[in-house]
């Protein structure tokens, strides 16, 4: 018998059959990190790939499928290659050949932040072990764009900042940051629909923005027009004001000098990201600047545990 699910919780949480990792990847590895870390360390890994015997991967042998699957076996296999499909036909033809077999697999397919329809994100997985991990009080994340609400997804966290797929101009959002308890009791109003270019990819897109009091913000992705005043609102009560971190990303516009000093003079603690390659002038804020090079917080087909150590940088920003 086999069985799907996407439920992680209930996957590591409600059952104690061995865990088997299926592929010995990148995704795997990070997969099998983090269950090492939380002190889960009853698996192994199994990969029709693997050439030699003795093989490992995290300090657990890897196996091939046939060393494992046999008569009236059971197991949690986590499935964690992004082309997934062949190991799907393999595990079918697995249950069809193999007399009581029986297998609860976990396949990385969800709804995210920005996205509906479900679809493969190892990150979605992983943010089971990221929440275990953080030891810090999750700050309210005000970010210029979309990288708040990832960082709550990436975690696995309440969300509890309204700026969750929004969109600010570089002076509206100074001036929010430098006066963010008014912006954020204010109420959107004269709610509009808007088109651009998306500099990322070329395509024209329609989004709804509206103003709160002399700025405009734009509400992307998901958001329907009847859902913006209820969500600003909600998620403006959810924010933790004397734990807020701010984020300026250049992924959607350039950061010249003039906005990285601006930003750079705020109270609070601040980060710069830095998303796109280019000469940057290291000597404005320094300390708390970020360059990743790419923008890792929709990846879905990679760890961003290749790049950046989310877990820690929360983490550094004080204990629980």
């Amino acid at each position: 018998m086999i069985r799907f699910t996407n439920d992680t919780h209930d996957f590591f949480e409600n059952h104690n059959e061995e865990i088997v990792l299926w592929g010995a990847g990148n995704a795997g590895y990070f997969v099998g990190n983090y269950m090492d870390r939380c002190g889960m360390n009853g698996f192994c890994y199994v990969d029709e790939n693997r050439i030699h015997d003795g093989v490992v991967c995290n300090g657990k042998r890897v196996y091939k499928p046939n060393e494992l699957l046999k008569v009236g076996k059971k197991y949690r296999i986590v499935i964690t290659p992004y082309i997934y499909q062949p190991i799907l036909d393999q595990i079918a033809e697995y249950d069809w050949r193999v007399k009581g077999l029986d297998l609860l697999c976990l396949l990385p397919k969800f709804k995210s932040i920005e996205h509906d329809a479900e679809r493969y994100n190892i990150n979605k997985l992983l943010s089971y072990f990221r929440n275990k991990l953080i030891t810090a009080p999750m700050p309210t994340f005000i970010s210029n764009n979309c990288i708040a609400g990832h960082i709550y997804d990436l975690t696995d966290s309440l969300l509890q900042s309204p700026t969750i797929n929004t969109g600010f101009g570089a002076d509206a959002y100074l001036k929010f940051c430098e006066n963010y308890r008014h912006y954020m009791d204010c109420t959107p109003e004269g709610i509009h629909t808007f088109r651009f270019a998306d500099q990322n990819n070329g395509t024209i897109r329609e989004e709804f923005a509206a103003y709160l009091d002399d700025i405009e913000v734009c509400f992307g992705h998901n958001y329907k027009a009847e859902d913006i005043v209820e969500r600003w609102e909600l998620l403006s009560k959810r924010c933790d004001k004397e734990n807020i971190v701010f984020i300026l990303s250049d992924y959607h516009f350039y950061l010249t000098p003039d906005i990285r000093k601006r930003f750079a003079t705020l109270p609070k603690k601040h980060y710069t990201i830095y998303s796109r390659c280019g000469v940057i002038d290291p000597s404005i804020d320094a300390e708390n600047s970020i360059y990743l090079n790419h923008y890792i917080f929709d990846w879905h087909d990679r760890a961003i545990e290749n790049v950046f150590d989310l877990v820690g940088w929360i983490n550094s920003m004080g204990e629980r």
